[in-house]
């Protein structure tokens, strides 16, 4: 039979393997045989399979042990290849390698359900796989698969020989030539196998001095049975030779090798699917398949596209073949030069859109590969994990494994046409390969689904991203008090924040992870120069955005410079005293976004986080729906106090900072209890207020932190106090000028201590009034008076001239 002939068999071929896909969607009922499919597997009950990627491998193992009895499950886990075992296989062994062992799960074919084990590295494929089996199966009624007999071609080249002449004495004796060659596997044919036929093709003309002479090529066409096949058709190619060089009478006997493109053995599988039924993430059915059509066509009209397109096909194949022990080299091989079959290379699947008779449309895919697998012989007997893996797949035929190869391949290529169409490739495949940067940067198992969507969420994967979450991790795990109840939380939030200026010490990265009630969905926050995260911040924080805290770290420098704090190095400790001052004006931010946002429930959620941080056994019962802020809070706090007691050897110095952190928490809280009316304002106590109000200007904060960079040996308890009660005294002063201010740029917020004085003495009327002002601020100095004996003016003209410090 010359290739030629072959091709158009191929043709026949297909026409079995799709039963007449055209007609069969010209029924004109839309009760079609996919249908009843559907129906068949939507009222089957959920798989046992549910869940499966979600389980601990070790449970993965013990369900397979449940439901394959005779399964040593050991075998996937510890290996079965011993270093004898392998120097029996290869030369100059030196060990193994191995590669990650998963099943294909939901593959439907031909009504039979399979489970297919699938080995390689490559992240996304078997999720892939799985998916686009499950979609199939359930709006397809599964792929549909046809074989031919396991037929594989040996070639004798024969040279020097007249073609006619030769190919008519083959023709002639072929039945003399099948029958030596049987005599010759009478194993082979008492198995059902042996040689089928005989052909002939001439390779070109070989011109000689004298005269012109054919080079031609005799293949013998042997059904090799439940074997691959190869060693035999070798065997028989050099065993027939003579034989078949007797027949001939001329020419010299040259190469004698079986072939990888077995065009006899073929496999192909289909799917049908409605166009009604293909909707896909925020596509209808029609947008899905025109997407994969347009998919397809580029990669028939380009080859560079085409290249990928079958190599993605191939990952599905060559996964499978892989785990069941067949020559995915000879597999590669024959895929690729059959994609050239008809001129050129060519997609291995075919996409199109048909309709029936009433008008209903139906995408079709197909995948048909020339493909050599084996359920016997070869390196089945040699490594016992392929008896495992054989189990795991049902103990299917040699002609069953092709199928669920071109089945695997094809499911594959679906789902990266309809990634491709839909979302882009790179979205689920990230996340997995995201995995993959987890495991090599060492983070242990049971952390890697947090750090990939800790990378996800920063669209970052590298292991430096990964390190910086490894920190936040173990910073979590010291400080964690158990405020939430393991069974409360589902995941973790995250909040990432990157602070970089040139003024700074170093960029000050800070990864805090945030514990989620299981009814509510993950948040990951970012807090860096990306106009993306500056937008998500300002939703949270208002117009207090990155730019904001960047200036007030950037100024906090100022106050430290004209207060003349002993031994004072700007460069001593500068990392950490950044860090620490970034910390607490994250915390001023939340606190103040919290209790705005929430009103009466922002002051419950702080004294809740109060109470929490001061190690108090009463419960408050926040709303599920507050949990971000609540948890960055407490994070925010917690994470603070680590630092400060990994960093800080003065005792006294760290007791002043938590005390002042948790005196500010305090009197923020209590300064909106007057604004929201729950405390009355009076004269009286007026003084209590605004001295809650000058803790949205935490510069005690900036003076305690500023003292890590002095002469610690001059540090004393007195000295701390002394710095405590400065920073009182700077921060009512600061509160009554910004608020002053405020109210002379016309600001109508009713968070102003001067309002508020006015309104009790009376004067709500008269804010401009210059008398009011000057009484106000006098007031002011009268409730600081005696508290410390140093003159604050060359403070206070500092903080006057930078007013964007005192806007809080």
């Amino acid at each position: 039979m010359s290739y030629t002939k072959a091709l158009k068999r191929l043709q026949t071929i297909r026409a079995h393997v799709a039963p007449n896909l055209v007609e069969e969607t010209k029924e004109g009922d839309n009760s079609t045989h996919s249908d009843s499919m559907l129906r068949n597997v939507s009222n089957k009950k959920a798989s046992i399979w549910s869940g499966f990627h979600q389980k601990p491998i070790k449970d993965r193992i013990n369900l397979l042990k449940r439901l394959y009895p005779t399964l040593d499950g050991d075998i996937f886990l510890k290996g079965s290849l011993t270093p004898a075992q392998a120097d029996m296989m290869v030369e100059n062994c030196v060990g193994k390698i191995e590669l990650p062992l998963g099943l294909g799960l939901n593959f439907l074919i031909n009504g039979k359900e399979y489970v297919v084990p699938m080995a390689l590295e490559e992240p996304s494929v078997i999720a892939a796989a799985s998916s686009v089996a499950k979609f199939v199966s359930e709006r397809g009624g599964g792929f549909k698969v046809h074989t031919t007999a396991p037929v594989m071609a040996s070639q004798i080249v024969f040279i020097g020989v007249n073609y006619s002449s030769a190919k008519y004495l083959v023709d002639m004796n072929s039945q003399k030539i099948v029958d030596f060659c049987n005599s010759h596997c009478r194993v082979m044919v008492s198995y059902g196998g042996g040689c089928r036929g005989v052909r002939t093709k001439k390779i070109y003309e070989l011109q000689t001095e004298d005269e012109s002479r054919d080079v031609m090529v005799v293949e013998l066409l042997i059904d090799v049975q439940e074997s691959m096949g190869m060693n035999l058709c070798n065997t028989l190619a050099e065993r027939c030779s003579e034989f078949i060089r007797n027949i001939i009478g001329e020419g010299k006997i040259g190469l004698r090798i079986a072939t990888n493109l077995c065009v006899e053995r073929m496999a192909t599988s289909f799917f049908k699917i409605p166009v009604d039924k293909l909707a896909w993430k925020d596509l209808n059915g029609k947008e899905v398949a025109q997407g994969i059509i347009r998919a397809y066509e580029f990669a028939v009209h380009d080859i560079k596209r085409t290249a990928t397109h079958n190599k993605g096909i191939m990952n599905g194949v060559d996964a499978v073949a892989l785990a069941l022990g067949q020559d995915w080299r000879g597999i590669e091989a024959a895929a690729h030069t059959y994609a050239t079959l008809d001129g050129g290379y060519r997609p291995l699947t075919k996409y199109r859109i048909a309709k029936d008779t009433s008008g209903r449309e139906f995408l079709l895919g197909e995948l048909e590969l020339p493909i050599a697998c084996a359920s016997k012989g070869g390196v089945l007997g040699t490594n016992p994990a392929y008896n495992a893996t054989h189990l795991v797949a049902g103990q299917p035929t040699g002609r069953q494994i092709a199928g669920i190869l071109v089945s695997v391949g094809l499911a594959q290529n679906f789902a990266a046409m309809r990634a491709l169409a839909v979302e882009g490739i790179q979205k689920g495949h990230m996340t997995l390969h995201a995995k993959n940067i987890a495991v090599s940067a060492g983070v242990p198992p049971n952390l890697i689904d947090e750090v990939v969507a800790f990378m996800s969420s920063k669209g970052t994967f590298d292991v430096g991203t990964v390190e910086d979450y490894m920190k936040a991790h173990k910073i979590y795990s010291v400080t964690k008090k158990g405020n939430i109840s393991e069974s409360s939380k589902k995941t973790f939030s995250t909040c990432f924040v990157k602070i970089d200026h040139p003024d700074l010490a170093e960029t000050i990265i800070l990864n805090l992870i945030i514990e989620t009630p299981e009814d509510q969905k993950p948040i990951h926050l970012s807090i860096t120069q990306d106009p993306e995260d500056k937008k998500a911040f300002g939703k949270i924080f208002g117009d207090h955005s990155y730019d904001w805290i960047l200036k007030i770290l950037l100024l906090s420098n100022q106050l430290t410079e004209v207060t003349e704090l002993p031994g004072y190095q700007k460069t001593h400790q500068a990392s950490l005293c950044y860090r620490l001052k970034l910390i607490t004006i994250l915390i001023n931010r939340v606190v103040t976004a919290i209790l705005r946002n929430y009103k009466e429930e922002g002051i419950e959620i702080i004294e809740s986080v109060y109470s929490v941080c001061k190690g108090s056994n009463v419960e408050y019962k926040i709303p599920s729906s507050h949990f971000f802020l609540h948890n960055l809070l407490t994070e925010l706090i917690a994470t603070y106090r680590y630092y400060i007691d990994e960093n800080i050897d003065n005792k006294f110095l760290r007791e002043a900072l938590i005390e002042d952190i948790m005196i500010s928490l305090f009197g923020l809280k209590e300064s909106y209890k007057y604004l929201y009316g729950i405390t009355g304002l009076t004269k009286e106590n007026y003084s209590i207020f605004i001295g809650h109000s000058s803790k949205r200007i935490n510069l005690t904060q900036v003076l305690l932190i500023d003292i890590l960079a002095c002469d610690q040996s001059r540090i004393t308890s007195e000295y701390i106090k002394h710095i405590v009660a400065l920073g009182q005294v700077i921060e009512l002063k600061a509160v009554s000028i910004r608020d002053v201010h405020k109210a002379e740029l016309n600001d109508n917020s009713n968070y102003n201590c001067y309002y508020n004085w006015l309104k009790i003495h009376g004067k709500d009327a008269q804010r401009m009034n210059e008398k009011n002002k000057v009484e106000f601020l006098k007031s002011v100095d009268e409730l600081n008076a005696g508290k410390i004996s140093v003159d604050t003016s060359k403070i206070m003209n500092q903080i006057k001239f930078n007013l964007l410090l005192l806007n809080v």
